[in-house]
């Protein structure tokens, strides 16, 4: 009897110490470069769909910074480092807390993703008036201009909701956790609409059945979209 417990001890304390050694590991290798409460999460629940990657519900969030390519030929590349590094350090605060992931800057965009709360657009929505409240009080109070001079920057936010696959991308020498699939590109197309209709923030029709009762917005009409068959609604908050 006293052997049975012995070795149903060892066994226990090996699969401990087997399953702390796996934890340390991914801590290791994914700990730099995602955000320690998705690490957490994905860790308490799966810690092997890091590597594997994971199918999930989530809201996605497209920001970018408009007629950047003219700005960027105006000012010298230093400017723009510079500016751009106090643009992105609130914007990143404030997505994260309303519960959203930012995923990765892309030159002069974001792309973050919410999947956590109890209402993911919602949080996305509010993270975006938030961002574009910020944004133009930087404007107004000349934040910017000891790099960019009297230039308003003007952002335009897509948002959409749906399946996305998240997971460890890359290969041994550059990896990079992300999310990835039709969702985030129906985002970025979203996005990419703000100009042309001359909104801040538009949402897809998937998304907006999910905060129509809490924000007032204005149907756009469906949209045609590069790479999609099938019109779009796009949505715009009226700000």
């Amino acid at each position: 009897m006293l052997a049975l417990v012995g070795q149903f001890w060892l066994a226990s304390k090996y699969r401990y110490l087997t399953e702390e050694r796996y934890r340390r590991k991914i801590y290791k290798t994914f700990g730099y470069y995602v955000d320690s409460r998705m690490l957490n999460n994905l860790i308490e629940k799966d810690p092997k769909s890091l590597l594997a990657g994971e199918t999930k519900i989530a809201c996605v969030l497209f920001l970018d910074i408009r007629d950047f390519s003219r700005l960027s030929q105006t000012y010298d590349a230093k400017q723009i480092v510079c500016f751009l590094n106090i643009f992105f350090a609130p914007i990143t605060e404030i997505i994260q807390r309303h519960q959203g992931f930012l995923d990765k800057f892309m030159g002069d965009g974001v792309l973050a993703f919410f999947s956590m709360g109890q209402n993911q657009v919602s949080d996305a929505v509010q993270a975006s008036r938030e961002i574009i409240i910020e944004i133009n009080r930087m404007n107004d109070t000349g934040r910017f201009s000891p790099f960019i001079g009297d230039w308003f920057i003007n952002i335009g936010i897509g948002i959409h909701f749906g399946k996305v696959v998240m997971g460890n991308v890359g290969s041994e020498k550059k990896m990079d956790f992300t999310v990835i699939g039709n969702t985030v590109n129906l985002a970025s197309r979203i996005e990419g609409l703000t100009k042309e209709h001359h909104k801040s923030l538009l949402l897809s029709e998937t998304a907006y059945e999910m905060v129509k009762d809490y924000y007032p917005f204005e149907w756009l009409g469906a949209n045609k979209i590069k790479g999609f068959e099938e019109p779009i609604n796009v949505y715009a908050l009226m700000e």
